[in-house]
């Protein structure tokens, strides 16, 4: 699994109550067994009931090109997609990779003021921000529409 070990305590988000035996019986499959807390209803029940909810940051392809001096950009894309083309002077690490790669890449992802990480349309760039900001990047932010709404507008690309 790309984020959860077997060993790690498990919170489950289901839409509704009955979904919960059906995700249980997935996770259990592929050994994550250690659900330790349900929400049912998602997150809106969750604001419903006056809990407190955090944001990631996000920008925009125009937004981005506007700071890129000033700006690292991680590439969460697997290399396939990288080989597509990505923003000039982006760090690439598959997203599936990043936590174990962290420490390592760590001066890089602080280096400059802005941090803004792009995948595709911007679904594993969310969940890439998610763990930065959880592992105290929290000027990480989310590239919306990813290198798709990159190339749409015809912004620069590199090899």
């Amino acid at each position: 699994c790309w984020f959860v070990q077997p060993e790690d305590r498990v919170f489950l988000v289901v839409p509704d109550a009955s979904d919960v035996d059906a995700a249980v019986r997935s996770l259990a499959r592929v050994g994550i067994d250690r659900i330790e807390g349900v929400l049912a209803g998602g997150f809106g029940a969750w604001r419903n009931a006056g809990m407190p909810i955090g944001r990631a940051r996000t920008t925009d392809p125009r937004e981005l090109e506007e700071h890129l001096p000033r700006t690292t950009v991680l590439d969460v894309r697997d290399d396939d997609e990288i080989a597509s083309g990505r923003i000039p002077g982006a760090l690439h690490v598959y997203v599936g990779r990043l936590e174990a790669e962290l420490e390592r890449l760590r001066p890089q992802l602080g280096a400059k003021p802005n941090l803004v990480v792009t995948c595709s349309v911007g679904h594993r760039s969310g969940i890439a921000v998610s763990l930065l900001v959880r592992r105290g990047l929290g000027h990480a932010t989310n590239l919306l529409g990813g290198m798709t709404a990159w190339k749409k507008l015809g912004l620069p690309t590199a090899p």
